[in-house]
């Protein structure tokens, strides 16, 4: 983010030249720039691909590029950073001059105070303020640290403005209320960007090969340096989500919410993003707290059956009183329901919302929470159990023969059971590793390198998702839950758009 024409889009293409290892699709572009005076960025732009980060085995490295503040649209430039600043782990704000004016503090000020009202502890992004063709941190000509430039930044120097008092206090609160409401602020600065790296027309191709000359090992070094400070930050953390450990977004679950959050703010005049980061918690809950607690209900409620019908068994008693059999299923259901409604909130504070979200009280969590226990309240198989096991003593006479097949009975349902609550870890476990990917050979039409790719699943919503393992020979999709026999679908050539062949699964 920053001003209008403060060199946004350049840094992005850079950014962007020095994290690709190897450029050879010539459909990869960098963000375009140039010197309109009205801006040539309009909207949000992304990289054409996530990177790789250098430093971790897990991760990658989306780049989105956004419209200069300052434009005629101010609604719609609101929009764009309300966006920006939910979906991003890091925020740089480019600053050319290297200062936080008054128009750009206003803007930055007006945007916060959106979070400030809204309801879900939306999640901001580390922000890094990047001063372009600064090499040294100074202030008065004074060699500063880090620190102290911020201070200076956003300090008014009253002896250097035409403010009123009243105007000058008004933009120190302001000043104030943007340090305290970002959760950090850094600064990294950047050398001279070299003469022969200014011209716009430049493939990414080109930038990399330039950056790697000798004429540009400062700016080089220097934007390494500034990348290095950004990936230190762990990851995006799911928003609204404030549980310890922190959640990280999955790849299917960031393009959903990307997609769904341009939805809100381009139907809404005052978007609020609140009800959406609800929602996005609120599948988290109910895919990997509800399932897996519902079927460890059931687990436990079938014992209380089995118990009973073996106490009667072995006492030799085969009149099952209904009257006394619902009586005793009733009471531990209910018991039951009270018990594993309260493991459902307890789990949802403690992983996933944080123990004081106002989430946990929103409507929505609390309908998932209704029918969460409407479904404990119809499980029958308990019941149908011990019909089961009446039929069988009324039928069958041999009394080896009525053990070996009650027990059979009730193995199978909580093996059925069992399994369940097994899947559900395992699935939970699965997506929150590395995702399942293949190796293809050299492309044999264009002859593209060799190269590791995800495995993509196309969900029967029309939504997307990466596989991840599942075992090994089943793999699962971290976007719909599915569960199938680990294959590859047809994967195209990214250059020439012919068949890659396939050589061998990894990870």
């Amino acid at each position: 983010m920053g001003n209008l024409g403060a060199g946004k889009s350049k840094l992005a293409s850079l950014t962007t030249a020095s994290l690709l290892t190897n450029i050879t699709d010539q459909k990869l572009q960098p963000f375009k720039s140039g010197d309109d005076p009205k801006g040539i960025t309009h909207g949000v732009w992304m990289c054409a691909r996530p990177l790789k980060n250098p430093n971790k085995k897990r991760g990658s490295i989306l780049i989105l590029d956004c419209e200069g503040m300052g434009g005629n649209d101010v609604k719609t430039n609101n929009n764009l950073y309300l966006f920006c600043m939910i979906v991003s782990s890091v925020l740089a704000v480019v600053l050319r001059p290297a200062r936080i004016d008054r128009e750009q503090c206003d803007r930055l000020y007006d945007e916060l105070c959106r979070f400030q009202h809204m309801q879900s502890p939306c999640i901001l992004p580390s922000t890094w303020l990047v001063p372009l063709e600064l090499p040294i941190l100074k202030c008065n000509d004074q060699v500063v640290s880090s620190d102290q430039w911020i201070e200076k930044i956003f300090t008014v120097d009253e002896s250097s403005n035409n403010l009123g008092t009243t105007q000058q206090k008004e933009l120190q609160k302001r000043y104030d209320f943007i340090r305290q409401t970002l959760p950090n602020i850094n600064v990294a600065n950047l050398t001279y960007l070299p003469h022969e790296m200014k011209d716009n027309t430049m493939t990414l191709k080109t930038m990399k090969t330039t950056m790697n000359s000798k004429s540009s090992k400062d700016y080089h070094a220097s934007l390494t340096e500034m990348l290095k400070k950004f990936m230190d930050t762990q990851g995006k953390q799911l928003p609204g989500s404030n549980s310890i450990p922190a959640l990280m977004v999955r790849p299917a679950e960031l393009a959903l919410f990307m997609s769904d959050l341009i939805d809100v703010i381009n139907q809404v005049k005052e978007p609020n993003p609140d009800e959406l980061i609800g929602r996005c918690l609120l599948k988290r809950f109910e895919d990997e707290i509800v399932k897996k607690t519902e079927a460890e209900f059931q687990k436990e409620f079938l014992n209380t059956a089995m118990k009973y019908a073996k106490e009667k068994i072995e006492k030799q008693e085969t009149n099952f009183e209904p009257d006394e059999i619902s009586n005793i299923l009733q009471d531990e259901r209910h018991r039951l329901i009270g018990e594993y409604i309260k493991k459902m909130k307890t789990l949802a504070a403690d992983k996933i919302y944080g123990l004081n979200s106002t989430l946990l009280s929103s409507e929505n969590f609390e309908q998932s929470v209704d029918a969460a226990q409407a479904k404990l309240n119809s499980y029958t198989d308990s019941e149908e159990l011990l019909v089961k096991i009446k039929h069988i003593y009324k039928n069958v006479q041999n009394e080896e023969e009525q053990t070996r097949i009650i027990s059979e009975e009730t193995d199978k349902r909580l093996k059925t059971i069992v399994d369940r609550i097994c899947r559900e870890e395992i699935i939970n476990q699965a997506i929150d590793g590395q995702e399942l990917q293949c190796e293809l050979e050299r492309c044999r039409t264009c002859h593209r390198q060799a190269g590791i790719v995800s495995i993509i699943h196309q969900c029967s919503n029309g939504r997307q998702g990466n596989f991840y393992r599942y075992d090994d020979n089943r793999m699962v999709c971290d976007a719909c839950r599915d569960v199938t026999k680990i294959s590859v679908t047809s994967i195209h050539c990214t250059s020439c758009n012919n068949l890659r062949r396939f050589k061998n699964f990894i990870n």
